[in-house]
């Protein structure tokens, strides 16, 4: 049977060597454990739903082009209505933003709750919707109501005095529990009562582990270089009919010619999901990984390869190739466990830094534990062929010199 002191005492007599490789693991550990625990975090981030009715819409955007005015409020307004009887469509709105699309430039607020100079400010972003645009989107409203056609404000012409906002911005603005319907805020002294509430969701542009504070406004451009309109279909699958009869009546509406786009929400959703900071942090962790798994390996061979006429004493003494192996891989399992030992305590602390520096939560323990048990699972399978060919070694080497 194979005891630990005698293997750790040949290993203790290289100290520089064991420290080296103990020091390496510790720092591939570290590493690739923060890592795969952002990439976990970013992933779930991208992948929670959106918190309305995607599959069942369609955007469109129709954008004049530079020797055109602009489409007047009257004939967007009309495609409206014209395209809500197209048979499919269920709803449609306009809003002055398209929810992930990341094309799209959205605008910033910040509100107080005094009408003086108030220090405490509350950002948010803004869109300008058409009074049936939440009920289009899916977007459930918990309190109060929805926009009315005398709630409606022109650009430049009149102000909107009412707004929605979201329970995030409700909590923001009131604190916990508090009931915002009735409320008053103020952006630039200008009042704004608060007439609905709805759930929380991504929003136009989410960020990590914040639900987006958003505030709804009754508001229509006069003249728009771009008019957006947000349709809601009865299936996902007739989208694709509606997207073709929409586009059919554009080409007629507007026979000068503007540009026109359409998309179906979820299309975009997707495009969002499969953002490029994942792809590229998969790439980093593989890389990392494998590049650890290729030192490790290298390592345990040219340790073998220098103890060959000392593994072939063994076995000229009696050591079976099984107990050779075995004694090589017990090995290498003592330098993963103290490498490992501390490349946990710096992941913890290298994930405490990602903590107090970015939205990314610090790396759960048993999430460390797992991915060290990974590390060990596959730096210790890497030691198998060098093992295994040590197992090999012909009992004659330990004679060949002397």
């Amino acid at each position: 049977m194979l005891a630990l002191p005698p293997i750790i005492k040949p290993l203790l007599r290289k100290k520089l060597t064991l420290t080296l490789l103990a020091l390496q693991i510790a720092l591939i550990t570290m590493l690739v454990s923060n890592m795969a625990h952002v990439l976990n975090e970013i992933n779930k981030f991208y992948q929670a739903a959106t918190g309305i009715d995607d599959p069942y819409l369609v955007c469109f955007t129709l954008r004049v082009p530079p020797e055109m005015k602009g489409i007047v409020l009257a004939d967007g307004l009309r495609d409206l209505e014209k395209i809500k009887a197209i048979p499919g469509v269920v709803d449609v709105a306009s809003l002055d933003a398209i929810p992930f699309d990341e094309r799209f430039n959205l605008r910033t607020g910040n509100f107080t709750r005094t009408a003086e100079n108030d220090l405490q400010q509350v950002s948010f972003v803004r869109s300008n919707i058409s009074p049936n645009a939440l009920a289009t989107m899916g977007l459930t409203l918990i309190a109060g109501r929805q926009f009315e056609n005398s709630d409606m404000a022109f650009t430049y012409k009149t102000e909107p005095r009412v707004i929605i906002i979201t329970q995030a911005m409700a909590r923001a603005l009131f604190g916990e529990n508090i009931n915002a319907i009735g409320k008053v805020v103020y952006e630039k002294g200008k009042p704004y009562e608060v007439i609905g509430v709805t759930a929380d969701w991504r929003g136009f542009s989410p960020q990590m582990y914040r639900p987006e504070s958003t505030v709804f406004f009754p508001e229509y451009n006069e003249v728009n270089k771009e008019f957006r309109y947000l349709i809601r279909t009865s299936t996902p699958e007739i989208r694709t009919q509606v997207i073709h009869a929409v586009d059919q009546y554009i080409a007629q509406q507007y026979p000068q010619g503007l540009i026109f786009y359409s998309d179906k929400l979820d299309t975009i959703v997707e495009k969002y999901k499969n953002h490029s900071t994942i792809n590229l942090f998969i790439m980093i962790t593989l890389v990392l990984s494998i590049a650890s798994v290729v030192a490790i390996a290298g390592q345990a061979y040219f340790s073998v390869h220098q103890r060959r006429k000392h593994l072939g004493v063994l076995r000229a003494l009696g050591a079976t190739r099984g107990k050779l192996i075995a004694q090589i891989l017990l090995e290498n399992s003592a330098i993963l466990f103290i490498g490992l030992l501390a490349g946990t305590a710096l992941a913890l602390l290298l994930s405490q830094l990602i903590y107090q520096t970015s939205d990314i939560v610090a790396i759960s323990p048993w999430f460390l534990l797992g991915t060290a048990a990974s590390i060990f699972a596959v730096c210790l399978l890497s030691a198998v062929i060098p093992a295994w060919q040590a197992g090999k070694i012909s009992p004659s080497l330990a004679t060949r010199t002397l």
